[in-house]
């Protein structure tokens, strides 16, 4: 089964402060979805960008759970075998984070964030889950993309992740 992955977090994942906050994933259908925080994550020390932009919308996730739970519920989400897609950072979107010398590092091991925090929840991957996510932002390379009502709702993320993966594939199966 395919699952569109967003996560929100502390801060930079390359910082020492990097946690992750919330995690939101859209099954392939667009019908089945989860999003919960982390409660064992502290929002004291978090990024001033996060303080603005993510908080606020906290509320929005209808469900609190401990990391173990977190993992636990998320393994019993998705299944055996899933397919996970997230939005990867380019090297010119981690150059404009932290400048152009660090920029190509940083993008080799940061670059699926989204899915090193997922995996991260655990203390050991579950079984037939891959090392690596899928990237739509290399799928959708030449495609409009949609509007994204809510940015930095991973929820809302994870589900305009999914109409970007729609979009691109039906784009693709025209040419």
């Amino acid at each position: 089964m395919r699952y569109f992955l967003d996560t929100e977090f502390t801060d930079l994942p390359w910082t020492p402060r990097s946690e992750l906050l919330w995690v939101a994933l859209v099954d392939g259908t667009g019908r089945r979805e989860f999003s919960v925080v982390n409660s064992e994550c502290s929002t004291r020390g978090v990024s001033p960008f996060v303080r603005e932009h993510v908080l606020p919308l906290l509320d929005r996730a209808h469900q609190r759970l401990p990391r173990t739970e977190l993992a636990k519920a998320v393994a019993d989400f998705v299944g055996p075998n899933p397919t996970f897609w997230a939005w990867c950072p380019s090297v010119p979107d981690i150059r404009a984070f932290a400048g152009p010398e660090r920029a190509a590092r940083l993008h080799r091991q940061f670059a699926d964030w989204d899915y090193q925090l997922l995996r991260g929840l655990f203390d050991v991957v579950p079984a037939g889950w891959p090392t690596t996510c899928e990237d739509l932002h290399a799928l959708a390379n030449g495609v409009e993309l949609p509007h994204n009502p809510n940015p930095h709702d991973p929820l809302s993320d994870a589900h305009w992740g999914r109409a970007v993966w729609l979009r691109a594939t039906r784009s693709a199966e025209r040419r």
